[in-house]
């Protein structure tokens, strides 16, 4: 399970880089702007991306929220593919190792207490979704009436 959470994450990854890679800066700050990334929090991950490249790699795939963008970066500042592959498989087969323990040992209290909780957890998703829309529309709408 653990290979294949890796390798698929690898392959995601390196389909992002692509983009990445092939769009360029200009663009990634025009569609920026319609999720509340501007111009100066791009600069800044430019720069901490120069300093630690591989590092941050190897380490944003160990975290969630990072792992998911950080190929974009990568992409932009064209990091060699071949590094960029072995940290980001190394940095996913990490986190993939962790959340097959995770499942084996968890798994069977985890289907009782969903059992138990569906309902719960069904409308805790339901709100979260519906809260990352709302703050989605809210900053585009924001930053609409602050270029006016």
């Amino acid at each position: 399970m653990a290979l294949a959470g890796s390798t698929g994450s690898t392959i995601g990854a390196i389909i992002i880089y692509f983009i990445s890679y092939k769009i360029g800066m200009p663009i990634i700050l025009k569609l920026g702007r319609y999720v509340g990334i501007r111009e100066k929090e791009i600069s800044k991950t430019k720069h901490w991306f120069d300093k630690h490249g591989s590092k941050a790699v190897f380490f944003g795939r160990l975290a969630p929220g990072i792992r998911e963008i950080i190929s974009i970066p990568a992409g932009i500042e064209k990091m060699n593919l071949t590094k960029f592959i072995i940290f980001t498989f190394a940095g996913s087969s990490i986190w993939s190792i962790f959340l097959t323990l995770v499942g084996f040992y968890l798994g069977e209290a985890w289907n009782k207490l969903y059992y138990k909780y569906s309902f719960i957890f069904d409308m805790l998703a339901i709100i979260i979704i519906i809260g990352i829309i709302v703050a989605i529309i809210i900053r585009h709408y924001k930053s609409k009436i602050h270029n006016l």
